[in-house]
């Protein structure tokens, strides 16, 4: 009886290696299924609280929404450049500075 308890711990001593690789195949392959799963679930609860929030409205309406903002941003430069010349003494429609003489 304990010839047969050699045996077997001889046989399964011989195919450890083999399933430990297995184990560890496994293991990894659970661990980057669930890593690629919540990356998932995180880029989709991004872009769903994205679009949500209005942030993904395409790039059509992204440029619009650009362009009317730098023109906004515009005409406010340019009333900020005028009341500082009125404001140094010179002519309210004097864009050019103190080198208009």
């Amino acid at each position: 009886m304990s010839q047969q308890k050699v045996n077997e711990y001889k046989a399964e001593k011989a195919g450890r290696r083999a399933s430990l690789k297995k184990k560890r195949r496994i293991r990894n392959t659970v661990i980057t299924l669930v890593c690629i799963a919540a990356l998932g679930v995180s880029a989709g609860c991004g872009f769903y609280y994205g679009n949500k929030k209005g942030y993904n409205k395409g790039y059509a309406e992204a440029a619009q929404l650009l362009s009317a903002q730098l023109n906004a941003n515009s005409g406010n430069a340019s009333k900020a450049a005028v009341t500082t010349d009125t404001a140094s003494g010179e002519a309210a429609g004097s864009t050019t500075g103190s080198s208009a003489k």
